[in-house]
């Protein structure tokens, strides 16, 4: 059965690229079929909401990194990893229904535990929680930076194995920790967790199936054994170095450069991220703003940064 046609009214709109004065937008099954800046009356058999004069409507939000299991608290990895799995479920639901309420319609979660947000996304229904672009647990090497969500691999045998699962399981995008973290006990973001020619394996074996690639990359050097690899985005982008933040321009160029021609695309996945190569910044283990890429830098070279 075919929803009611809605006929949404405001005073202002916002369309991505421009904004415009009054206008009535027009939505079936969830999707836009026209907007009007004519004044026109809606059409007799639409239901119509008049938010008024001084209302916006503008297309929903994409947060492009989340982790809807981690409740946010002083301890979120003993909750993520010690809690029963109904109570990490629950904290994902919840977090899924804030983000919704905040104008945030499409969300990319690059890692859960045991693949906890396939399963929040088959048991909540649409209208409840944003659409999730899943990776479940990220890859990880042994004792790595998360690897207690589950997703650790090595070897030409596990990488690509692990690539099979996700794809098996109905993941949408394959998140490796090509670099280590602060938040795992004898972890650092200044390692690098696999070699380049192990990164370049997992993503073409995701490309291969259709799925987009995320590679969490603090240092300087895993940065550009991601850029290298041919990773869809590199998230964080931090290029710390032992001496501190050292913005490599040959890695930038380079991503720059790949991104140019072609922008490869997934026609599998409705919801995931199509475009060049893309840097994710911010969450750096460093505090001072001085300890995140300079980000004028970055859009100078042309880089797109999300």
């Amino acid at each position: 059965m075919r929803s009611a046609l809605q006929a949404l009214r405001a005073g202002h709109v916002f369309d991505g690229s421009d904004v415009h004065g009054p206008a009535m937008v027009l939505v079936e099954d969830g999707v836009v079929h026209d907007v009007d800046y004519t004044g026109a009356a809606p059409p007799e058999h639409a239901d119509v909401t008049d938010f008024g004069p001084d209302s916006w409507l503008l297309p929903g939000l994409i947060d492009a990194h989340v982790h809807l299991c981690w409740d946010g608290s002083g301890d979120a990895v003993a909750h993520v990893t010690e809690d029963h799995r109904e109570t990490v479920l629950e904290t994902a639901r919840a977090s899924a229904a804030t983000t919704l309420s905040t104008g945030v319609t499409t969300v990319r979660d690059l890692g859960d535990r045991g693949y906890l947000t396939l399963e929040l996304r088959e048991r909540v229904p649409p209208a409840e929680r944003p659409d999730i672009v899943a990776a479940g647990p990220p890859i990880t090497t042994r004792g790595g930076h998360c690897h207690f969500l589950g997703g650790e691999a090595e070897g030409l045998d596990a990488l690509p194995a692990a690539v099979w699962e996700r794809a098996a399981r109905g993941c949408d995008v394959v998140k490796v920790m090509a670099g280590g973290g602060e938040m795992t006990p004898g972890s650092s973001a200044l390692d690098q967790q696999y070699e380049q020619s192990e990164l370049r394996l997992v993503v073409d074996e995701a490309h291969r199936l259709g799925l987009r690639t995320a590679a969490h990359a603090h240092s300087a050097e895993s940065i550009a054994d991601a850029v290298d690899a041919g990773f869809d985005t590199i998230e964080h982008f931090s290029f710390l170095t032992p001496e501190g933040v050292d913005l490599r321009q040959d890695v930038l160029d380079e991503v720059v450069r790949r991104g140019t021609p072609s922008p490869r695309s997934s026609p599998r996945v409705s919801g995931s991220f199509p475009g060049p190569t893309s840097a994710v910044l911010g969450s750096s283990p460093i505090d001072t703003v001085s300890a995140v890429t300079d980000i004028s830098a970055v859009y100078r070279a042309g880089h797109r940064v999300r």
